[in-house]
């Protein structure tokens, strides 16, 4: 096998990984690694030609894991996998209890901007489209992915952004 996938509460028994802020923290960090992945990739593209299709799979799996971390570090008896791949949706249902979502949502450019990236997504994923994105495009993603970052450091304290470390005093 190329690939061994170790559970973290089975690599860590005596961990507190399986626990939902645990959940909650490493999809954040996952979703921060999409963002910063799409933002390496949007300078590269003045050096190279864009790569739209890994564009659109990093955007919305960036935004998609954001809102998942929010989602579980805001309701522990969820989990990610009953969200599947449906960001709007999940806004939809939490935008009571998440402000930010209901932000994203009352905001119509952001609104579309999430159910075309979402539309875009599983067209692509399932070969039915073809898909490219100005860089405006993208960096409205990224303003929203920011938005959700800077959200969920709000709720749990945890730096995930250089700007979050610059007003840091200790970890949380």
């Amino acid at each position: 096998m190329a690939f061994e996938i170790i559970p973290l509460t089975q690599a860590y028994p005596t961990s507190q990984f399986g626990e939902s802020k645990w959940v909650a923290h490493l999809l954040a960090h996952t979703g921060v690694e999409c963002f910063h992945a799409t933002h390496f990739l949007l300078q590269s593209v003045q050096e190279t030609m864009p790569i739209f299709s890994v564009h659109l799979s990093l955007m919305h799996k960036c935004i998609e894991l954001l809102a998942k971390a929010l989602v579980v570090g805001t309701d522990w008896s969820t989990t990610p996998k009953q969200h599947g791949h449906k960001v709007f949706e999940m806004m939809e249902k939490y935008k009571e209890t998440i402000p930010v979502f209901a932000a994203i949502i009352a905001d119509p450019v952001k609104k579309d901007h999430i159910l075309q990236l979402e539309k875009a997504y599983f067209a692509v994923r399932y070969g039915e489209a073809y898909f490219s994105a100005h860089d405006k495009d993208v960096r409205e993603s990224l303003s929203i992915a920011e938005e959700l970052i800077d959200a969920y450091h709000n709720l749990t304290g945890v730096p995930l952004i250089p700007k979050h470390f610059a007003t840091q005093t200790s970890l949380p």
